[in-house]
């Protein structure tokens, strides 16, 4: 059943919202077109559980150029290790290369999260193996970025990062959860020391 609202109000399940601008004391009252936005109510998905949290990425870097992600398991890595933070200068090259971070981040809260990649070539990110946003590098399609429902704890995350010609760069943000979009901290990276990968 439609209602009315003239005010905040709180959505527990999928549905259409029609919103317009009202002038008081006016008969009739609309004074713009409907805007209509259709909401999904999205599951939380669950936390994961560490024998034994340690903070840090594991890493793998390779050699090459690519247009679009390969399948990074059917290629030998020239360099592998666990790292205190994301570093592309650690890998001692500045262009034709390819890394993916793989790591655990501990989410505050409960609630909606979004993640945001500001990347000199093209990155893509996924949360439980789903892509929640892709960066493409220039001229190579479109910007990809998704919500993604999480509760509170660990959640499994890979970043990868294509790099051709130019500069390096790579940053990422995040938001949800009652707090703004701000970088990703370097403290919310763990591994599960008891795993060897």
């Amino acid at each position: 059943t439609a209602k009315n609202y003239s005010g905040p109000f709180e959505m527990k399940e999928s549905g259409r919202i029609t919103a317009c601008s009202v002038k008081a004391n006016v008969d009739g009252g609309v004074t713009s077109l409907p805007k209509i936005l259709d909401c999904l109510k999205m599951p939380l998905r669950d936390s994961v559980e560490l024998k034994k949290p340690v903070p840090g990425l594991r890493y793998a870097c390779w050699k090459g150029a690519w247009e679009s992600l390969p399948a990074f398991e059917k290629i030998q890595p020239f360099k592998i290790g666990v790292t205190a933070k994301i570093d592309l200068d650690a890998f001692g090259m500045d262009k034709y290369f390819a890394t993916r971070y793989s790591a655990l981040i501990k989410v505050p809260a409960d609630g909606l999260y979004r993640f945001n990649i500001e990347a000199s070539g093209q990155a893509i990110m996924k949360v439980h193996g789903v892509e929640v946003h892709r960066r493409p590098s220039k001229g190579a399609g479109t910007k990809v970025e998704f919500h993604v429902g999480l509760k509170a704890g660990y959640h499994p995350v890979e970043i990868y990062y294509i790099k051709g010609e130019g500069e390096s760069g790579l940053k990422i943000e995040w938001e949800g959860a009652g707090f703004p979009r701000s970088v990703l901290p370097e403290n919310i990276f763990f591994i599960d020391e008891a795993i060897t990968p």
